[in-house]
């Protein structure tokens, strides 16, 4: 398998690959030039319709690298016995995807002529794009209170010198103080209840995936500031996320995949 097909409408698939051309590989970058034991790379997050195009395309002598399938496409390739490896979900690309979230998110919040420096934020969960938030915004010097459910997360984040608040205390807490929320809960977490406890010039930024964890329609409609950042390492970073997923498809490519 020295071809690589690289698929997708994204600045990362350029340098994925740039990245595996000056390793070598013969590269084609359209669907249509699908060999038949091609490695197929395609961006993070594809579409019904790409999907669709996909299926009539790859074999069972492709080998497919993809940021997450859907359960419906995930069911296709294993009734037609396609190897798949979901990138997105490599321990390596999410510790370091979440870093460049954290640090894109913070950027983006500076264009809005914000000053995060010794202000009150309050970061809801404490998974991978959780940890990296708290750290940066705590480079930043600002004042970082994380919100979770488990318990059990308490020593560890006041450890980091942070303010630690478990969900079931949150209609006690002074959602007031605080100039930022920034939300990395893939549910809804924060709903009119808690946003109408938070101050009038609250601006909430929400990078959990799907519909997000805060009202959206509830902020808007009231004039408080929110907004969905999603695909940040892609829109700030794009040369370094391109280099961490080519990283970790190359190691894969290397140990697995006999060429």
């Amino acid at each position: 398998m020295k071809h690589i097909c690289v698929i997708g409408n994204d600045r990362r698939m350029e340098y994925i690959a740039e990245y595996f051309y000056n390793l070598g590989y013969e590269i084609s970058k359209s669907l249509y030039e699908i060999k038949d034991n091609s490695i197929v790379i395609c961006k993070p997050v594809i579409d019904k319709t790409e999907e669709k195009d996909l299926c009539n395309k790859i074999k069972k002598t492709n080998y497919l690298f993809i940021g997450k399938v859907s359960q419906t496409f995930e069911g296709f390739l294993n009734k037609n016995k396609i190897m798949y490896y979901q990138y997105l979900k490599d321990k390596l690309v999410t510790t370091e995807n979440a870093i460049l979230t954290a640090k894109g998110i913070i950027k983006e919040a500076s264009n809005y002529n914000s000053v995060i420096e010794e202000s009150h934020c309050l970061v809801t969960g404490y998974g991978y794009c959780g940890k990296a938030l708290a750290f940066e915004l705590f480079k930043h010097n600002a004042n970082v209170d994380v919100l979770v459910r488990n318990k059990e997360l308490k020593n560890e984040i006041q450890k980091n010198n942070y303010g630690y608040y478990n969900f079931s205390d949150i209609n006690t807490m002074d959602l007031s103080k605080y100039s930022y929320v920034f939300n990395t809960v893939p549910a809804i977490v924060f709903t009119k209840n808690e946003i109408d406890k938070c101050s009038k010039n609250i601006m909430i930024y929400d990078i959990a995936s799907g519909m997000g964890g805060v009202d959206a329609n509830y902020c808007l409609s009231n004039n408080i500031f929110y907004h969905q950042s999603l695909g940040i390492p892609g829109k700030y970073y794009p040369g370094k996320a391109g280099e961490i997923i080519a990283n970790a498809i190359n190691k894969i490519i290397s140990t697995i995949i006999p060429l």
